[in-house]
């Protein structure tokens, strides 16, 4: 690390212990053995670590990320979706957090897009707004027209923010690691957690990605008329500089206008939540972010979306995962929301699994009388939150993304149609997710390689049977009745083995092939007949 580098990280450490300090923190600088940075003037607003107001200090706690300003804002509304790791209280608060800041210079803004895009702006764009109609912690945006007449916005990034983005993520890392060295804070994973803010923090940084998450958006919906994506322009984007085409509609949630422009609020409701469905639960790469002003309805009543900057992916395996879910839940199944929920999470060792069935159950009486449509999706994810916090279940954290997302979509789907039921909506894509999960060459292989795993147990098993009876051999011992009951037990685990090894056979020969194979068949036909006929010799033996 460079001298100018190592500077920036210690004025930014005096910075942050200043404002912890200010804000009554003061304990916490203790704590993390930065009281050295404390300046005489900081350290008159030193805070005991006795305070007992917790709400004040979760209020206490945004007002700091507030004065950091920058990273800090966006770390707290990445932060706001992890209620599991995090206290509702404290969740609820950072959801305030407004990424608003005042604009930077069009004398920057200019020398920016110059540098990235190598050519003068005006040879760029035919016309460019100098004040940007948007302004946030990592960006501003701008309308703009290119030299083909085609409307954009142009979104710029701040000067240095990649460096801020850096220092910032260094000193959260080097607090992670310090208090995870601290017996009391090993539990709580802040190294994990550090790491996913620091990735998170340089994807926001990284507008190439960005762009080639609004083209991989704009493939998956190609053949759906009722859903519209910007295009991309690729040679006035790059890391720093991204150009997007304007989309001219209606934010969804302006109810009146779109009333008086002749649209039906229920079938935008529709439109909306389905496409939504069809991200999270089809395509597994869903757009994260779905306030009102990322969401517009065009002229001819598409869903149009923009601002790609937070997505969720979520993998086939958990898709599947999350369908069970969905299906326990319509059914009201208990044991299914336990087995579901464990599933896509990790529950600690030391986690009572009894008594997290027996919470989750008192959760779902308490709506066992509300029908569906009458149960707010959002009350009921914000409880089963609550007990994932305290069961401290580790879930990924695109799912909690995704939570979030649809906690959200109800809230947006009920203003539009206050009938509005997105259990009926998400149920047919939640069906199919299941169907095609027992379908997929996947779950195949999975079952392939469980049962692999439990074959290999067998013949450990078996092999320790086997050098049991040379000890006993070798001993000159004569346990008959033993040696008989031990003889059955192998028979019978090598019934087992065979089945296994019938069931292994035909799901090899499933996943691994696009077509019937008729050797394939030949060999596991054979592969039957001998195992029957070593089956019946077992049982004509009478041991079995």
């Amino acid at each position: 690390m460079s001298i100018h580098a190592i500077y920036g990280k210690l004025v930014r450490y005096k910075q942050i212990v200043e404002v912890l300090s200010h804000h009554q923190f003061g304990y916490i600088v203790d704590m993390l053995g930065l009281s050295r940075f404390i300046t005489s003037r900081a350290s008159k607003k030193k805070a005991s670590p006795g305070e007992k107001d917790i709400a004040n200090m979760w209020v206490r706690t945004r007002m700091v990320l507030e004065d950091l300003g920058g990273t800090y804002i966006k770390v707290g509304q990445m932060l706001s979706t992890r209620a599991d790791i995090l206290p509702h209280e404290m969740v609820q608060e950072l959801g305030k957090l407004q990424d608003q800041v005042p604009h930077f210079p069009y004398e920057d803004v200019k020398r920016i897009i110059e540098k990235e895009l190598g050519s003068p702006l005006d040879s760029l764009y035919q016309h460019f707004e100098p004040s940007p109609f948007a302004s946030a912690s990592i960006g501003q945006v701008h309308s703009a027209m290119t030299k083909n007449g085609d409307k954009v916005v142009v979104k710029v990034q701040r000067p240095e923010v990649q460096s801020s983005v850096k220092v910032d993520s260094e000193i959260l890392l080097d607090a992670a690691r310090f208090l995870e060295k601290r017996k009391i804070f090993k539990a709580y994973h802040f190294v994990p957690v550090a790491q996913e803010i620091k990735d998170f923090l340089e994807g926001e940084t990284d507008y190439l990605r960005e762009a080639h998450s609004a083209e991989r958006f704009r493939k998956n919906f190609t053949d759906d008329p009722s859903v519209y994506i910007p295009v991309i322009h690729w040679g006035h984007t790059t890391g720093r500089v991204l150009t997007m085409e304007k989309v001219e509609g209606t934010k969804i949630i302006d109810i009146e206008r779109l009333k008086s422009q002749g649209f039906d609020t229920v079938d935008i409701a529709r439109k909306g939540i389905n496409a939504y469905m069809k991200q999270i639960l089809s395509h597994g790469f869903f757009h994260a972010d779905p306030h009102p002003g990322n969401l517009f309805v065009t002229a001819d009543g598409k869903i149009a979306f923009v601002d790609f900057g937070l997505i969720g992916e979520i993998d086939p395996e958990l898709r599947g995962k999350l369908g069970d879910l969905f299906i326990a839940t319509v059914r009201k199944n208990l044991d299914g929301i336990t087995e579901a929920l464990t599933a896509i999470g990790s529950l600690p060792p030391q986690a009572d699994r009894y008594r997290l069935k027996k919470d989750l159950g008192a959760i779902l009486e308490r709506y066992s009388q509300l029908t569906l449509r009458e149960i707010r999706i959002g009350e009921v994810i914000s409880e089963v939150m609550n007990l994932i916090y305290t069961y401290k279940v580790r879930i990924p954290s695109d799912f909690t993304l995704m939570i979030k997302t649809f906690a959200t979509l109800e809230g947006l789907g009920k203003q539009l149609d206050p009938e509005f039921d997105i259990f009926a909506v998400a149920e047919p894509y939640a069906r199919e997710l299941v169907r095609e999960r027992m379908m997929s060459r996947w779950w195949i292989s999975d079952t392939y390689k469980s049962l692999q795993a439990a074959l290999s147990e067998v013949r450990t098993l078996v092999r320790q049977i086997t050098e049991a009876f040379k000890v006993v051999e070798h001993g000159e011992l004569k346990i008959t009745h033993e040696h008989q009951g031990l003889q059955k037990m192998i028979n019978r685990l090598s019934s087992s083995v065979l089945a296994a090894a019938l069931i292994i056979g035909s799901s090899w020969l499933l996943a691994s092939t696009s077509g019937t194979s008729v050797f394939g068949i030949i060999g596991f036909g054979g592969s039957a007949v001998l195992a029957l006929w070593l089956l019946y010799s077992i049982m004509r033996s009478g041991r079995m």
